[in-house]
């Protein structure tokens, strides 16, 4: 069991007993929609759109396959992809096989990289072979020889250098036909186990590690949901990375509702409100950085953004008179969100 060290037992004890938190993990929640809503979308990118029952069967290949090439619980995996959809399908098998996961930054480089990895003792890592010019597959192999503890690395997408295992490959497999149907039940991060290492900076620059739970993020994905009224016919937009503590909720918030999400790989102020129009986004979230470049795009007027009805700007304090251009220029409502995702 990953120990908590955020969260003693008398605290989780107690957030049960007032009812903020409770034992369905979003592992079940995944379950849960691809069995009810087995042919409805849950997560787009610009190249992929999967149901609630793709969805569950990828993420079910991946945590078996990562547990065949002896990837044990708790044991850490570092991912640095776009906003994909395999950024989803990975961190629910990961959920679902118990293994510890960091998703740090894509502007990370070297030195970055070695100080997570070896601070986090990390088995594995996942990236693209290259994306936007940069060489995330190079970058870790010129510092494997460092990190002793660094057993596989696998690239998302067709080219696949010698040497990587292939993300593509593995959600091929159909491994699901080798285990009884329950056999991830038993291997899943329980809903008050530390799951998942948020990266953070703080005041020097250099990389930080966070705990959090499942727990804790339903607490804050029903805070969102209920101050946005949230529900099932809505898209939400990961306009921000997911890698960082604002669009983390265009994770499970769409398992909670469920919910139809729609991710933006690399943020552009036109690429994101060429989404918008695509997609029928209509609750956004962004960081203020974000928002200030779309209000101030020249070509705003140009698409069509009557769909979006909430935007949620989180990590930084947006400044008030950009939610009140927000709800003038294009009549929606603007929610702000803490820096943090303390919970």
């Amino acid at each position: 069991m990953a120990k908590q060290t955020r969260f003693n037992q008398k605290m989780i004890d107690e957030y049960v007993s007032r009812g903020f938190w409770n034992s369905e993990t979003l592992a079940d929640m995944c379950n849960r929609n691809a069995e009810k809503y087995p042919d409805q979308l849950s997560f787009v990118d610009s190249r992929t759109r999967l149901t609630w029952s793709q969805l569950k069967l990828l993420s079910d290949r991946v945590a078996l396959g990562l547990m065949e090439l002896g990837i044990k619980k708790d044991e850490v995996i570092l991912v640095m992809l776009p906003n994909w959809v395999e950024n989803i399908v990975l961190r629910i098998a990961f959920l679902k096989a118990g293994i510890l996961s960091v998703f740090p930054a894509l502007t990370w480089r070297q030195a970055e990289m070695e100080r997570t990895l070896k601070s986090l003792n990390a088995v594995a890592a996942i990236t693209p072979n290259k994306f936007r010019k940069v060489d995330y597959h190079g970058m870790i192999e010129s510092i494997r020889s460092s990190l002793p503890s660094l057993r596989h690395l696998f690239v998302v997408g067709d080219d696949v250098p010698r040497g990587a295992i292939s993300y593509k490959e593995l959600v091929e497999k159909p491994l699901e036909r080798k285990y009884p149907t329950d056999y991830l039940k038993k291997t899943q991060f329980g809903p008050f186990e530390f799951n998942f290492i948020m990266a953070t900076s703080g005041t020097t620059g250099a990389p930080k590690f966070c705990e959090h739970s499942q727990a804790a993020y339903k607490v804050l994905g029903r805070t969102v949901i209920e101050r946005a009224k949230i529900t099932s016919a809505d898209v939400i937009g990961a306009i921000a990375p997911l890698s960082g503590g604002s669009a983390i909720y265009a994770f499970f918030c769409p398992l909670m509702v469920p919910a139809r999400a729609a991710l933006l790989d690399w943020f552009d102020a036109e690429e994101a409100l060429k989404l918008i129009e695509k997609e029928r986004i209509s609750v956004a979230i962004v960081v203020p950085a974000q928002l200030i470049a779309m209000l101030r795009h020249p070509n705003l007027k140009k698409y069509d953004l009557s769909s979006l009805r909430v935007v949620r700007a989180g990590g930084a304090a947006t400044p008030p008179n950009i939610a009140v251009e927000l709800e003038e220029q294009v009549g929606c409502t603007f929610i702000s969100g803490a820096g943090s995702m303390d919970a």
